[in-house]
């Protein structure tokens, strides 16, 4: 009898969540599946097209303007959180001055014999790397660059090329930047300021005391490409965020009375994880009515609530949402029966 009513109960739900979608909707997409689309360098994404066309963005989430909103919205949390920070600078094509070369590392070497081009060029672009624990938000000494630090997003819809979806987590890969300025113009300093502008590049120089006779020409050009963010998550809390980019370096230098150019290409690989969060709200994933344990009654639950048929606390909200998309829904009444039939981890 037990067993008959505990399968009544799911019957239920299920049908009550069957009424409130569309039928193919249901039957043929799962929010967190992968969204077809082609492997585009380390990360497989979707196109999303300037016209407003938000085809490949996953069901349960309304538009490609919902998950900018959701990852500008945690990120500006996170932002104010503890958590750990790693970067990973690296050349993929050393700087390449060609005849020039030896010419320009004597001159460097006349100011530091254990210097060259790349060193001096890595040292001012933050090539190595780095690791250190921010606690507030706050910058610690071993950071030594703002920059570096977690920045609250500032994403537009514009701002992304391409769209992939796997669950809570969220690839995104960002127009193409050229000579990027830091002043809040494009889509690269809409999500981080760490990377270098043409100005910082002179700066570098001058600092590793060459400037006098080496200086950056105003036609150099820094090319930032394949950027991609994957920000992970739940309950509207950022729980990781990755920045990757390439960066080709074509630099116009002047050598006291000679012109050369340099060409050189670079890969920054950012990580931000760990994060613990003041007043994140204690709360166990799916279980709405705080009962200890995932049933058909918090996916019935979780469906009220989206309906406007039930009112709910900032905790039962908060473990609801299972999706991590910042609102309850259909999806997240889906995922939480799902779960407690023992066919998906929340």
């Amino acid at each position: 009898m037990k067993k008959a009513t505990k399968f009544l109960s799911v019957l239920l739900a299920v049908l009550m969540i069957i009424m409130v979608m569309p039928f193919s909707s249901f039957a043929d997409t799962i929010v967190g599946e992968m969204v077809g689309g082609d492997t585009t360098g380390d990360v497989v994404i979707d196109d999303t097209t300037s016209d407003g066309d938000d085809s490949s963005v996953p069901e349960g989430v309304t538009s490609l303007a919902d998950v900018v909103a959701l990852i500008n919205k945690a990120t500006a949390k996170a932002a104010k959180a503890s958590y750990i920070w790693s970067r990973d600078c690296y050349y993929t094509k050393p700087i390449d001055l060609g005849l020039m070369t030896g010419t320009l590392n004597s001159i460097i070497q006349a100011v530091d014999p254990n210097a060259n081009i790349e060193s001096v060029v890595g040292g001012f672009l933050g090539v190595g790397s780095r690791t250190a624990e921010v606690a507030d938000g706050q910058m610690p000494e071993e950071m030594g660059n703002f920059d570096y630090l977690l920045k609250a997003m500032n994403l537009t819809k514009d701002d992304v090329k391409q769209f992939r979806a796997e669950g809570n987590k969220y690839m995104l890969q960002l127009n193409d930047c050229t000579n990027p300025q830091k002043d809040g113009t494009n889509a690269l300093h809409h999500v981080t300021n760490d990377f270098v502008t043409v100005d910082e590049v002179n700066g570098g120089i001058a600092d590793a005391g060459v400037g006098n006779t080496l200086t950056v020409q105003d036609s150099s050009q820094l090319n930032y490409k394949n950027i991609v963010i994957i920000a992970t998550i739940t309950n509207g809390y950022l729980r990781e965020l990755e920045i990757n980019y390439i960066f080709d370096v074509s630099l116009n230098l002047k050598i006291s009375f000679m012109s050369t150019t340099g060409t050189g290409a670079l890969r920054n690989e950012i990580t931000y994880s760990d994060f613990v969060y003041e007043n994140e709200p204690d709360v166990v994933l799916g279980d709405v009515n705080g009962d200890g344990k995932l049933s058909a009654i918090d996916a019935r639950w979780a469906l009220q609530y989206s309906a406007g048929n039930k009112e709910f606390t900032d905790d039962q909200i908060a473990a609801a949402d299972v999706n991590g998309d910042g609102k309850i829904s259909a999806i997240d009444a889906r995922w939480i029966l799902q779960a407690s039939a023992g066919n998906r981890v929340l």
